[in-house]
């Protein structure tokens, strides 16, 4: 088996699939760098003076629930599939989506933003449920005795993100 074969459940690994790996350490560098370096709740006082606490709350809370349900959803079709790469793509293209909704919200104003807003929470909390498949995409493109690596490799660059995310918050 070549090291560029995408793993499935059924199939035996012989080689790590490095490339795989680091794309998806990548990609958590990335998401784990914007989770630290935004603040929604500022944006959304500036783009709105009346927003209340409470909304913001609701927002919060439809994010969380999005990201929940959208976890299980995404575990049981990895499960399914007998694959995680399109569950990783269902899930970069709703951070995408998501990011859209978060810029398009400064062009609308009243009820539409608020709209806005509450798609773009919903939309990243559905994201980061997909995106917990990460992990088992690593452990299914990696053989046994390179597996403790390739989890170190992916668990370190989301905690490096974190740092620089919240070191250039203070620093800007």
């Amino acid at each position: 088996m070549d090291s560029h074969i995408i793993p499935s459940i059924n199939s035996p690994i012989l080689k790590t699939n490095w490339k795989s790996i680091y794309i998806v350490a990548i990609v958590a560098f990335i998401t784990s760098l914007e989770y630290a370096a935004t603040n929604d709740w500022n944006y959304f006082c500036q783009l709105d003076p009346s927003a209340t606490i409470t909304f913001y709350g609701i927002l919060r809370t439809v994010g969380g629930l999005s990201g929940g349900i959208s976890t299980i959803l995404a575990g049981w079709l990895c499960n399914r599939w007998k694959d995680t790469r399109q569950v990783l793509i269902i899930s970069k293209l709703s951070i995408l989506l998501s990011t859209l909704f978060f810029l398009a919200s400064e062009l609308v104003k009243g009820f539409a933003f608020n709209a806005f807003f509450l798609c773009y929470k919903f939309f990243m909390g559905i994201a980061s449920g997909g995106g917990s498949m990460s992990r088992t995409h690593v452990a299914m493109a990696s053989t046994e005795k390179d597996r403790d690596k390739a989890i170190a490799i992916t668990s370190l660059l989301p905690a490096v993100g974190l740092l620089v995310g919240f070191g250039k918050k203070k620093i800007f």
